[in-house]
């Protein structure tokens, strides 16, 4: 990064407020990183079905550790979130992710698991399709 776009980054998270909320300079820096991710992958993935879907996967949601099922449906043609559902625990009912449940779900796929949203064959649970699923 040049030192021009450091300064500005530098002076874009103390704009923000970061001096006195750290999670803010976090949160900006997660946000560039899936801006950045979305400028490579969309055009990547252009000629390939528009959505990814999972049926079954698991994600820690909190810093406990403890995972949870979701499904969730991704769409290649913006690479966000289209849709996403965690089960209650055990073998309870399904009810939409909350906004912050989403969120994180979303940084997971994009940030550590990216590679099944280009090749869906490494998750079983995973497939491609042209709409949204029911």
């Amino acid at each position: 990064m040049e030192t021009d776009d450091q300064d500005a980054l530098v002076v874009m998270l103390l704009a923000g407020g970061v001096r006195n909320n750290p999670s803010l300079g976090v949160r900006m820096f997660k946000d560039r990183d899936l801006r950045l991710e979305a400028a490579v992958r969309v055009p990547q993935t252009r000629s390939m079905p528009p959505f990814v879907a999972c049926r079954s996967w698991t994600h820690p949601f909190s810093d406990d550790g403890a995972e949870v099922e979701v499904r969730w449906v991704f769409d290649r043609r913006t690479w966000k979130l289209a849709s996403s559902s965690v089960r209650a625990s055990g073998d309870g009912d399904w009810r939409p992710c909350n906004m912050d449940e989403a969120r994180d779900l979303e940084e997971s796929l994009v940030l550590a698991n990216g590679e099944i949203l280009v090749d869906v064959s490494v998750w079983d649970d995973c497939f491609e399709c042209d709409r949204i699923p029911v």
